[in-house]
């Protein structure tokens, strides 16, 4: 239930996003996309580190854990 809701609130975003005056409904769609959306990130780290076995489990999900936060900090400088 979580995956569609996550992924209709994206698409809403987005699509509002083109229109003006519609600061309130971005945000509420962010806040929704964000808390249905968070729950698949611990899905998306196991998956990354079974994808690259050979590397330790720690090495991966630093790796994927450490991307997210470099797009993070660049969203918030420009």
């Amino acid at each position: 239930v979580a995956l569609p809701l996550a992924c209709f609130c994206g698409i809403c975003f987005t699509i509002a996003a083109h229109y003006s005056n519609v600061q309130l409904f971005l945000i509420a769609s962010a806040i929704m996309f964000g808390f249905f959306g968070l729950i698949f990130f611990a899905i998306g780290i196991e998956m990354t580190a079974e994808c690259t076995y050979p590397a330790s489990e720690l090495t991966s999900a630093g790796t994927v854990d450490r991307e997210n936060l470099n797009n993070y900090y660049l969203r918030s400088i420009s």
